[in-house]
C-alpha cells in the first residue's frame, strides 16, 4: 500500500498515443507522473510535461525499482501492440504492490487474462480516450468491470489432483481439455525473510510443473473451463 502523501503518485508505462495522453493529462490535473518508455525520442518529447519521463525497457524488474515505481499508487500500462510485453509489465507491477494497475487491451479475451492476473481495470482505447481515464483516475471514480467474452470464460481453480506433479506440457489441459492455463500461482515457504511469498508465472510454458496447492488461472470454452474444473 502507498504510504501517507504518495496517493497522488501515478506512473505510466508505454508512451504511444494512448499512454502520452494519460501522461500528460494527470499532469495537468496536478499529480506527480512517472512517465516510461524505451523510445528515446518520446520520452524527449515528453519529459517537460510529466514530473519525470525516464527511457527504459520496462519488463526489466530492477529498472523499474530503481526508478522508484513500487511508491506510486496507481500504475497505468500503455502497451497496446505487443501483448506478451502488457501482460508481463502488468504482472511485474501487481507483484511490487501498487494498489491499482490499469492496463489497456484490443480483444476480450485479451481483458480477460489481464483480469485474471491482477489488473484492476483493462482499457479498450476505443472505448475511452485518454484523457477521460485521467481524470477518473484522480477523481477517483474508476470502477472496476468484469466483461466475459460471449462463449469463454476465465476461472482460478485450485490445481486437480489428476495434474499435480506432472509438467504443463504432460497436463492434457489443452488437449484433452481445450482450455489453456495462463496463470500459476503458488506460495513459496518461508525463506527467513518475513514469511511465506507468493510466485505468479504468467503464460507459464510447458516445463513448469504443477504442484499441489497451486492456483491455476485457465481460460476457455465455459463448458471446457467446467469440463477442466
Amino acid at each position: 500500500m502507498p504510504k501517507t502523501g504518495e496517493k497522488r503518485k501515478f506512473a505510466v508505462v508505454g508512451l504511444g498515443r494512448f499512454g502520452f495522453e494519460v501522461a500528460t493529462k494527470l499532469f495537468e490535473l496536478g499529480v506527480e507522473v512517472l512517465a516510461i518508455d524505451q523510445d528515446a525520442k518520446i520520452i524527449d518529447e515528453i519529459q517537460d510535461k510529466v514530473t519525470l519521463a525516464v527511457c527504459l525497457n520496462a519488463t526489466r524488474k530492477s529498472l523499474l525499482l530503481e526508478q522508484g515505481i513500487d511508491k506510486v499508487g496507481c500504475a497505468v500500462v500503455g502497451i497496446g501492440e505487443d501483448f506478451e510485453a502488457n501482460v508481463l509489465v502488468t504482472s511485474l507491477l501487481k507483484g511490487f504492490g501498487i494498489p491499482r494497475v490499469i492496463t489497456r487491451s484490443y480483444t476480450d479475451l485479451q481483458k480477460q487474462i489481464l483480469t485474471t492476473i491482477g489488473a484492476a481495470r483493462v482499457v479498450s482505447p476505443e472505448e475511452e480516450v485518454g484523457g477521460r481515464l485521467a481524470q477518473s483516475l484522480v477523481s477517483g471514480s474508476i470502477v472496476d468491470f468484469l466483461e466475459l467474452p460471449e462463449g469463454y470464460m476465465v476461472r482460478q481453480v485450485p490445481a486437480p489432483a489428476a495434474i499435480v506433479g506432472k509438467r504443463l506440457a504432460e497436463s492434457g489441459a489443452r488437449k484433452h481439455f481445450g482450455v489453456d492455463i495462463i496463470v500459476v500461482k503458488r506460495q513459496i515457504p518461508d525463506a527467513g525473510d518475513g514469511g511465506p511469498k507468493e510466485e505468479m508465472i504468467v503464460i507459464p510454458d510447458g516445463e513448469v510443473e504443477i504442484r499441489e496447492g497451486d492456483i491455476l488461472g485457465v481460460v476457455g470454452r465455459a463448458k471446457d473451463v467446467d469440463k477442466f474444473i
